[in-house]
């Protein structure tokens, strides 16, 4: 883009002292054109300089079928047309002003990912070892980290690129309103596409793919924070992950999702009320240890 506008002004510059001569009605001719093409080009590359960062105010827009899975598709759409109008979004993305913002500290679990793999709810363990900001891409962060599936673990490594930032039309102040002499700016959602890839000479290795979802706030001071405002709800969630797990070698697919309080999409896995709790009837799918936590809770 740029080497074009360089030469289409050379081409502008030698052309001028010829807009005085003997053709001077074509020559200036010419020379409008050029300068409506470089109007045009200079137009187009500011409007992509957004990169892939912010692309839409629609949330569903964001993911085709093919790469994430219907389940992507359905969380977008609750996300955009949320059940309680406390949820709703302000219309219009906000990404390019948190951009500068580190959300690494935010998208580090600060609780154990409960997840799950395969239409059977396997249990699918995910731990991140590390979460680093780009130095030269402010919309990508690297991630490090293990799965596990029964005996199978894996180390794998990836990025997550932020997609969109929004912010929520009303604060939440948790229960009984005690934040809400806090000095809260804003709060709102995060939301990028992840790719993981497991290690290659291991066996059974895949690649992880899809939407995250990072729940903040702004305190009074402008730092974020990780949203843990209604922690104490019994609905809270946050740092969902919504995808696929791809076998390397068949490209053979399956559900795979996680996040910390809830899982998205978990269906009759999650039969808890106030918290996460597994029907006993997947306890053999790697949930065991869930029996001897509600038995003591009992």
């Amino acid at each position: 883009m740029l080497k074009v506008l360089a030469k289409l002004t050379s081409v502008a510059r030698i052309l001028a002292p010829y807009a005085q001569g003997r053709y001077t009605a074509f020559t200036q001719l010419v020379m409008k054109y050029i300068s409506c093409i470089i109007i045009i080009l200079i137009f187009y590359s500011c409007g992509s300089a957004q990169g892939i960062h912010d692309q839409s105010s629609t949330l569903d827009t964001l993911v085709v079928r093919n790469n994430y899975g219907r389940q992507a598709e359905k969380w977008l759409q609750k996300l955009e047309k949320p059940k309680y109008a406390i949820d709703e979004l302000k219309s219009g993305t906000v990404t390019t002003k948190y951009l500068n913002y580190n959300f690494s500290t935010l998208l580090t679990p600060h609780s154990k990912f409960l997840g799950y793999i395969g239409p059977n709810y396997d249990r699918f363990r995910v731990f991140f070892t590390s979460v680093t900001k780009s130095k030269k891409d402010p919309g990508i962060y690297y991630v490090t980290g293990i799965s596990v599936v029964k005996n199978n673990k894996q180390d794998f490594t990836g990025n997550i690129v932020i997609k969109q930032v929004r912010e929520y039309k009303k604060l939440h102040y948790g229960v009984d309103d005690i934040y809400k002499s806090e000095g809260i700016q804003a709060e709102g959602l995060l939301l990028g596409e992840y790719l993981f890839k497991e290690n290659s000479k291991q066996n059974d290795a895949g690649i992880l793919k899809g939407i995250v979802t990072l729940y903040w706030y702004l305190d009074r001071y402008g730092i974020p924070h990780y949203d843990d405002i209604s922690q104490y709800s019994d609905s809270y969630f946050n740092n969902q992950y919504v995808g696929r797990w791809i076998d390397q070698k068949t490209s053979q697919n399956q559900a795979c999702n996680w996040g910390e309080y809830r899982i998205p999409f978990s269906g009759n896995l999650d039969i808890g009320a106030g918290y996460f709790s597994p029907d006993p009837k997947y306890y053999s799918r790697g949930w065991e240890d869930f029996k001897y936590l509600n038995e003591i809770k009992d």
